[in-house]
Formats: C-alpha cells, structure tokens, sequence
C-alpha cells in the first residue's frame, strides 16, 4: 500500500493498481487482469503475482520490467522464499523481454546472484553496491547489569526473609545496562570497541527462596516482552522514535501498547479518527487501539484490520505516536521514521514445554 501511493505521487497520471495483501483469492474486479493498460503499474506480493500467473499466465508475456523488492527473501528455505523464487521463475517463462530489478539492503553475495539470472536469462546482469547509508547506525544489546539488580534486591530479600516460610517469591525491579559497539558491526574483538553502560531502566524480576532457605535472585525471571516496554518507554520520553519489534507473539505488541505508561494524551487527528471509526463499525465494538494510540503507542501486527494497521503507520509518521510495537509483518520493507529500533527476541510461537524452557535474557557480568 505505502509503495503503491509513493508511486501515484511520483508518477502522475500513470496507472497504478495495488493488489491488496498476502492472501491468493480474490474476486476483487481491481486485481484481475483482463485489461492491462501500457504503462501500467502493477504493486503486487508474491502471493498475488502467484495467483495471477495461474489465472491470466498470457497476460505477463509483454511484462517489460519486474522490480523484486527485499530480494534476500529468496534465501530463505520457507515461507515467501520459496514462493518467490517459483513466481521468479515463472515469469522468466512467461515473459521473454523483462527486464529485472532486484532490490536489497541484505544480500551479502550480490555476485552469486548476478551470475545465477545471467545463466537463467542468458543476458548480463549488472550489480550496483553501494555501501552508502543516510544515517549513522548505533548497535547495542541489553541485558541485566548484575552489580546494580543485587544490590537493588537487597530490601525485597529483607522483606521475603521476614514473611511466613510459604511465601517462596517476591517482585522487585532488576536493573538494565547496555553493551554498545562503537565500530558499526561488531566485528572486532578489540575491548576499545565496545562501551558499556547502566541506563535508566529497569525490568520486572523476582526473588526467590530455595528449600534450603536460601534466598537468590532468579536470573531468568526477567521476561523480553516487558523489557522493551521498558526500553520503549525510556526511549520514547526522551523524543526517540521508537519501532519495538516482538516476533514471538502476534498478541505481545498490543499487550505491550496497551501496558506502556504512555506520554500523555495525544491528538490524533481526522484520518486516524476515520480509520479508527471504520474499524469499529467492522468489528462491531470500539477498537482497542485507540485506547493504545492516546497514550502514544500504536500496533502494527497481522491480527490488526487494515484500517488499524494504516491508523497506526500514520499516527507514526505524522509524529503523535512515540513507539509502535510491531511484529516481523512490518519489517518487510515499510519506510517509517524511526531513530531507534528494539529487536525483543528472534523466537516466534512457542515450542512444548518439554522443549523450552522460558524465554530468558542475558545476564550482562559487569564492573562499573
């Protein structure tokens, strides 16, 4: 949706047609393609380009130029990868004239691929790296600083020693650090390359007492999910736009949202008010994002309708929402201006509880 409406703005007067979502059916009359003006723009995701070499293949034969964006997704051995590289295939088939463009930020052997679709099409492939960046990019991961979280739970421990032996747990806020590179990637192993630092955030962790009567601060009790609310909201109050993504659950950013303390009340504005009330009547009760978007947190997952998932891209863009909490559905290729990103944890679902033990965060040794 955003490139088709950037490519309207850029290119007035030419057609261009977005073919909506993820999803292969359709009856939408938009997205068949009986008619295909010259010159036209078609946006499509390679589930709809699937659908459509099946239903209309004749219609690809006077394609001139494919331009395949987030082109690393033909690595991978599942999901979209595999998808595009058969409809990647196909339209090489179909289409004896087109032209090819391939766009990436992460392919890191641009060379193999050139030569791979010089062999498939048996023309030159061309490839232009450029290594430049308009910002200056910051890596870091957080964790526990264990110095100051014991020291911090020196009361509780006093408090949970004088309650009744049944009592076996209690709440206290652990403190964070942050372990920062200074070279861009980490790619050295130099001490001087890397910073560490405590940070003004915490993150909820509990003490327990042992049978033996022994009271310990439990590492692993500190949990992802509420530790980038932590980040997000320290991040945010200090005027940082903020993406948090939390891949494991779908559920987790609007729970995230939802439990932030929020910046005050926002204004929101008349489209967000309009994308806000058609969800609503869709849904037959009052969106919950709003809820979430007047304090300063958006949502942007695939459990959201359109109409949210838009209300919070705006809300963002337009500067009244400080932080959107997202999963890896906003990550394929949507520009937002963020100054920072927080990735909270590479998992996604849940293995049985034979398998995993907890979703753990690091316990950073440190000396201040």
């Amino acid at each position: 949706g955003q490139i088709r409406r950037q490519l309207r703005s850029d290119h007035p007067g030419v057609s261009v047609r977005e073919f909506l979502g993820g999803v292969e059916y359709t009856t939408l009359a938009s997205e068949t393609l009986d008619e295909i003006d010259t010159g036209e723009i078609l946006v499509m995701t390679p589930e709809k380009c699937s659908l459509a070499l099946r239903q209309s293949p004749e219609a690809f034969s006077d394609l001139s130029l494919l331009v395949f964006d987030e082109a690393h997704t033909l690595g991978e051995t599942r999901g979209r990868g595999v998808l595009s590289e058969l409809v990647l295939a196909e339209v090489l088939v179909r289409a004896n004239e087109v032209t090819l463009l391939f766009m990436s930020a992460l392919i890191e052997n641009p060379e193999v691929l050139g030569a791979w679709l010089a062999s498939a099409q048996d023309l030159e492939a061309v490839v232009i790296s450029d290594p430049w960046r308009p910002t200056r990019t910051l890596r870091a991961v957080v964790g526990i600083d264990s110095e100051a979280t014991l020291e911090a739970s020196d009361e509780p421990s006093e408090r949970l020693a004088k309650m009744p032996p049944h009592r076996k747990h209690e709440q206290f806020d652990g403190r964070l650090a942050v372990l920062a590179g200074l070279r861009g990637p980490w790619s050295t192993e130099e001490t001087e390359d890397y910073s560490l630092h405590r940070i003004g955030a915490t993150t909820p962790m509990q003490i327990t007492r042992k049978d033996d009567g022994s009271i310990v601060v439990e590492q692993e009790s500190a949990k992802v999910r509420q530790t980038v609310e932590s980040l997000a909201q320290l991040l945010g109050e200090r005027g940082q736009k903020t993406v948090a993504f939390l891949p494991r659950s779908r559920h987790y950013s609007f729970r995230a949202a939802l439990s932030l303390e929020g910046f005050g009340e926002i204004e929101l504005g008349e489209t967000v008010d309009a994308l806000l009330g058609l969800a609503s009547a869709e849904l037959g009760v009052s969106s919950r994002l709003e809820e979430a978007l007047r304090k300063g947190a958006g949502v942007h997952t695939s459990a959201l309708l359109i109409e949210e998932r838009r209300a919070s891209e705006i809300a963002f863009t337009d500067g009244n929402v400080s932080v959107l909490f997202a999963t890896g559905t906003l990550a394929q290729g949507l520009n937002l201006p963020a100054t920072a990103v927080i990735i909270g944890g590479t998992k996604i679902g849940y293995l049985s509880r034979t398998r995993f033990d907890g979703d753990r965060f690091s316990w950073i040794q440190s000396s201040f």
